[in-house]
């Protein structure tokens, strides 16, 4: 967790210098409740200081580019009542540190379609507001090719997060909610395996040219 301490540091900083601009990342160092957070406690950390950290960083952009939160789905008492199938889920949030966050979130079940965000901030810093959205429906071919790579990946018991970090590049994180079974994945600036593969078919799927890093 080394590396992260450092982001952390280094955030604190940059926050410290920019107290007075109304879209500081995190106004006024003030940390999320636990209530808030789009993903489970201590997701990205035992240290409670260092995850509350991680869960407003990452909750800031999410609050611009897709506010909901993948935890709870399928966990509706309205949603047991009627019986339904269960509702499939995957998201990519790419906070890129110098560049426009995005996210692309894939749902399915009968059907599926395709959500694209992009906000005007910066990865490492303010969120921004948004200014990309699309929808797109997508076909079988397409959600059978992305289940493919997940499974072939056993995505479910990976480590949620690898000590590597940097103060360049961007954060991967990949959040997937299916058959009832929630998990997040965060990684940084992957060059290749499991979250470059998921995130790399996700950018496919939208259409969009985007520069990952």
């Amino acid at each position: 967790m080394r590396n992260k301490y450092l982001l952390l540091l280094l955030f604190l900083i940059l926050i410290g210098c920019s107290k007075n601009d109304k879209n500081a990342f995190i106004d006024n160092d003030h940390y999320r409740n636990i209530s808030d957070y789009y993903f489970p406690k201590n997701s990205f950390s035992d240290s409670d200081d260092l995850d509350a950290f991680v869960q407003t960083w990452y909750g800031e952009h999410l609050d611009v580019l897709d506010n909901e939160n993948l935890i709870f789905l399928n966990k509706g008492l309205f949603k047991r009542f009627l019986n339904k199938s269960k509702i499939n889920v995957i998201r990519f949030t790419c906070l890129r540190t110098f560049h426009s966050p995005f996210s692309i979130k894939v749902i399915w079940d009968n059907n599926a379609k395709l959500i694209y965000n992009m906000s005007n901030g910066a990865g490492g810093y303010s969120a921004g507001e948004l200014i990309n959205h699309f929808e797109k429906s997508l076909n079988n071919d397409q959600i059978n090719n992305l289940t493919e790579i997940i499974h072939s990946y056993n995505i479910f018991n990976q480590p949620s997060v690898i000590d590597e970090s940097g103060f360049d590049g961007s954060q991967w994180i990949i959040e997937i909610n299916m058959d009832g079974n929630y998990k997040v994945i965060d990684r940084w600036s992957p060059k290749r395996g499991m979250i470059y593969d998921i995130g790399k078919y996700l950018v496919e799927l939208s259409g969009e040219e985007i520069y990952l890093y």
